[in-house]
């Protein structure tokens, strides 16, 4: 399992900036949409959202565009594809 985690690790570490920036922002999107609840104080939620709209706003664009600018590449598209946007 280890070498799997290195081979992935280090696949990561080879991708295009534009790949890297995207990971990053779905990651935030992801760990931010698990964050918001309807409870949440009102303040909460204001600061949620700006940070949502900071980081989410075009991440479903974008991964289309990085989809179609890198369709060939296995390792790439094994990155992206997982997240549903």
């Amino acid at each position: 399992m280890a070498t799997s985690y290195s081979a992935h690790a280090q696949n990561k570490e080879n991708l295009p900036q534009d790949v890297k920036r995207f990971l990053h922002d779905a990651e935030i999107c992801q760990y931010l949409s698990g964050e918001w609840d309807e409870s949440l104080p009102r303040e909460r939620k204001i600061i949620l959202s700006k940070e949502m709209n900071k980081a989410c706003s075009d991440i479903s664009l974008r991964q289309n565009r990085i989809k179609k600018k890198y369709y060939d590449n296995k390792i790439i598209m094994e990155q992206i594809t997982p997240y549903d946007f």
